[in-house]
């Protein structure tokens, strides 16, 4: 799959034929390419709020006004289809670390529609959500009787399904 920037950077493949959102068509001495365009911030950060990631945090990431700190690195170095799990004190950063890790995934069209979930705010988990997810990101992990159960089947479920799963917790 080929992601470019702009419509200009599409160009470099070839002739762009037709541009249809963020698909272009690009004319080549082969026949045809897809391009893909970036999705803008605003797009990103719809799908983000739409699919329950924090909107304080989708804003701060929207607006790009934060410091890469040495995890955050780590994090976006990560490729996609490992898991990964964070673990630090409370406000060390982990949920704003899983939104900047979603969102830059969703632009480079690596996901397309991520599931977020909060052990502390979400009242149940729905299997519909994970069914329609390619992205199963897990907040605030504590450990209880519920929250175990709850874990114990998004482990198995995400593996037998072969999806990609974040997890953070401050333990």
């Amino acid at each position: 799959m080929i992601v470019v920037r702009s419509e200009e950077e599409a160009k470099q493949y070839g002739q762009i034929v037709l541009v249809e959102g963020s698909l272009i068509w690009v004319r080549t001495e082969k026949g045809l390419l897809k391009v893909y365009k970036t999705p803008s911030k605003e797009e990103v950060a719809k799908i983000l709020v739409a699919n329950r990631f924090p909107k304080r945090l989708v804003k701060l990431w929207q607006e790009g006004n934060y410091q890469e700190t040495p995890s955050l690195k780590k994090a976006l170095s990560v490729p996609k289809e490992n898991w990964l799990f964070l673990s630090g004190s409370c406000g060390s950063g982990k949920t704003f670390t899983l939104v900047v890790k979603t969102a830059t995934l969703l632009e480079n069209y690596q996901v397309f529609s991520p599931f977020y979930f909060s052990f502390v705010y979400s009242p149940n988990l729905d299997q519909e959500d994970l069914d329609r997810s390619d992205l199963i990101v897990l907040d605030d992990f504590t450990p209880s009787e519920r929250n175990i159960a709850i874990l114990k089947k998004v482990v198995f479920y995400a593996y037998d399904e072969e999806k990609t799963l974040y997890l953070a917790s401050n333990l």
